[in-house]
């Protein structure tokens, strides 16, 4: 596009090239979801959005066609807020969730992005992050000079203490949690969506490069908490389930896994599609509900994955699984701690960084064989590093699940968490605080 308008005028061949763009950024900006999610991560996110936005400016300035009224770019400022882990642990390399092949980055700034969108949308709080990330001298400096041209002044800066601390993106089905907007945050980030999103699931033809940065880690979550991550994604690795939080079924796969390169073609056809079943936020608890059956091939003869993440502020998630199989099989539960060195006490698992302690308590453990163990974690090129993997396994066809997380500063204890069952009313204790959780209703109260 950019060579086109250049020699526009001057090269007979240059108004073809200024079309076949045109027409390939117009489909795009058609096919982006409302929410201003990415189903690629934030390091393919802040890549996308600075060629999308060079077009932009371009075709509006030279083409007279404005393509900034668009939902996705509306809301995309507040998506990169949302994936931030709390600032208080930011370093150069470390700003965000690494969820799908992403790393704990930008790919590029992400000041001038965060500058453009609040010059064109009026958005203080792309403002406020753009200032904050500059003065923590996190900024990636590649086209920064595009601040010279994309930078508006009379948009105030403003903090995101005003906002929520839960967000659904509800065409990705992503939902982020934190327990406040402060520094040192307690962070939960989930996913249970479509592989590219709802909207062009069912509006576009399938195109295998539109899948290639999507993981197979429906139901997947990871813990950032007392100032360090405690469990963690794969980042921009292979495309396999069990290097993610989540359910394995005799070992296998979710749709699209089991290689280098993510394959939607099944899940494309099938039209495939995860959800999020509920996402409801107060101050104390958020509670969310991801279905993932739809995730798996049928001939593992699921009929039901449901995963509820109870987020217990500020320091305790609570994640319950309810399995169901038409057929007896082996099933798995995977959670992969950051620290890659456990201490395990009956039925918890603790580990310490250099910031934060981290209990796991597993408060379901009858015919369930647990474990911790490092395992393969294989990158794109089919390379084999290891990871800590805890392991829960369980053979049958059903499957109710209680795993309890909680967290504490180094120098201080987790809050333990206990579990009483009174038939579908399951009662758990944290510390002072009461949670009651009905199977039958799916609901959460606390007591």
């Amino acid at each position: 596009a950019a060579a086109g308008f250049a020699l526009y005028g001057e090269y007979e061949g240059a108004e073809s090239w200024i079309a076949f763009a045109a027409n390939k950024f117009g489909k795009t900006m058609k096919l982006l979801g409302p929410d201003g999610a990415s189903h690629e991560g934030i390091n393919y996110w802040s890549y996308g959005v600075e060629h999308l936005l060079k077009y932009m400016y371009l075709s509006r300035q030279l083409l007279g066609i404005d393509l900034f009224d668009n939902s996705w770019f509306r809301n995309t400022g507040a998506f990169r807020i949302y994936a931030g882990i709390p600032s208080g642990d930011w370093k150069l390399q470390n700003t965000t969730v690494d969820y799908a092949d992403s790393y704990r980055r930008d790919n590029t700034g992400p000041d001038f992005l965060l500058h453009a969108l609040a010059a064109e949308y009026r958005d203080a709080f792309a403002q406020w992050l753009a200032r904050n990330l500059d003065d923590a001298g996190v900024q990636l400096s590649t086209w920064k000079c595009l601040d010279f041209l994309w930078y508006d002044p009379s948009v105030t800066p403003q903090s995101p203490s005003s906002l929520p601390t839960m967000r659904h993106f509800s065409d990705m089905d992503i939902v982020s949690m934190r327990s406040d907007w402060s520094e040192n945050a307690s962070f939960v980030f989930f996913q249970c969506g479509p592989y590219i999103g709802r909207k062009a699931l069912y509006e576009m033809p399938y195109c295998a490069s539109s899948s290639h940065h999507t993981h197979p880690d429906r139901n997947h979550f990871v813990l950032h908490g007392a100032g360090e991550w405690l469990i963690r994604d794969d980042g921009n690795k292979g495309k396999y389930t069990g290097q993610h939080n989540t359910l394995l079924i005799d070992g296998g796969e979710q749709f699209g896994g089991g290689d280098s390169i993510f394959d939607g073609r099944l899940l494309h056809a099938l039209k495939a599609a995860p959800c999020i079943l509920k996402a409801e936020h107060t101050d104390s608890l958020d509670h969310v509900t991801g279905d993932a059956t739809a995730a798996y091939p049928p001939e593992t003869g699921l009929t039901r994955f449901h995963r509820h993440l109870i987020f217990i502020k500020p320091n305790a998630l609570i994640v319950l699984d309810d399995i169901k199989l038409t057929n007896e099989r082996d099933m798995e539960l995977r959670f992969h701690p950051e620290r890659q060195e456990v201490q395990r006490d009956g039925n918890a698992i603790f580990t310490a960084g250099e910031k934060a302690k981290l209990r796991m308590a597993f408060l379901t453990p009858d015919a369930v064989d647990i474990s911790a163990e490092k395992l393969p974690l294989i990158d794109r090129r089919y390379v084999k590093d290891e990871f800590m993997t805890v392991r829960l396994k369980h053979h049958g066809k059903t499957w109710r699940n209680a795993v309890a997380f909680s967290w504490s500063e180094k120098s201080a204890e987790p809050v333990p968490v206990t579990l009483k069952k009174k038939g579908d009313i399951w009662i758990f204790t944290i510390g002072r605080n009461t949670v009651k959780f009905d199977w039958k209703t799916g609901h959460c109260l606390p007591e």
